[in-house]
This record gives C-alpha cells, sequence and structure tokens, in this order.
C-alpha cells in the first residue's frame, strides 16, 4: 500500500474564496468522500479524499485518467489525519511530511480553507460516492 504523499494531503487545504454562507467547519462536517479532481493543461485527474469520523483520511487516485494515462485502477494512499481544533483550525498531520495548520470554511457541499501563507489552492466538493465504489485497487 502506498503511503499519502503531500499533493494528496493538500486536497484538503483547498484555498478559496468566501462568501457570506461559509462557516468555519467541523470535523462532522468533513467525514465524508470528497472529490478533489482537477484538470491542469487539458488532462483530467480523478482523485477522492475519504475522511473517516475518527480524522484518519484515505486517498484515492484513478490510474486511468487522461493526468495519469495508467491502468484502469485506483491507487489507494494512507498514512494521514485531520484533528479538529475548534473554529475552523485543523491540524494536518502525515507520516512524510511537518504537520500543517489550515482554517477550513464549508459552504454547502463545497470547502475552501488555507494556511497562514494561503499557499494551497484547489477545490474540494462532497461526493456522493462510497469509498467501497473505489474498485478496483491497484496492484502494490
Amino acid at each position: 500500500m502506498k503511503y499519502l504523499s503531500i499533493p494528496l494531503i493538500l486536497v484538503l487545504a483547498a484555498c478559496g474564496g468566501e462568501d457570506d454562507s461559509s462557516t468555519p467547519a467541523t470535523l462532522a462536517d468533513l467525514v465524508g468522500v470528497w472529490d478533489g479532481s482537477e484538470t491542469v493543461d487539458q488532462k483530467r485527474d480523478e482523485l477522492y479524499t475519504v475522511i473517516q469520523e475518527s480524522g484518519d483520511f484515505v486517498s484515492y487516485d484513478y490510474m486511468g485518467d487522461s493526468a495519469d494515462n495508467g491502468e484502469n485502477c485506483y491507487e489507494k494512499s494512507n498514512g494521514a489525519s485531520i484533528a479538529d481544533q475548534g473554529a475552523g483550525e485543523f491540524i494536518i498531520s502525515s507520516q512524510f511530511a511537518a504537520d500543517e495548520t489550515v482554517s477550513i470554511t464549508v459552504s454547502g457541499n463545497s470547502m475552501s480553507g488555507h494556511n497562514d501563507e494561503g499557499a494551497y489552492r484547489s477545490d474540494a466538493v462532497k461526493s456522493s460516492l462510497l469509498e467501497s465504489d473505489f474498485t478496483p485497487l491497484c496492484a502494490e
């Protein structure tokens, strides 16, 4: 099993404009499947993050998309967690990177967030998919 890389961790640190309907997130707001897919240079990268009630999260990267151009399978990555610090502040921890503190807000089915530097930019929307939908898994 592969472990969560830094770019996958940062799908949770989505940076975007806040509006009046955004509220500080709680861990309960973040539990579920999030679609962090993006298109870069006309190549689609299909990526999902599943956040558990415990704060542990797992990412699934579809290898058969136009960005990876690989097999028809999902690469599963884990080894990271998110801890609610209150008032929309979270600490993202991984065994491969220093802890990262992010502020996350939710608005409907979208989340946005930033760290103190505002360095990370991506979007994540709540998905109706289940973790069991990410099959087949790629061979290790």
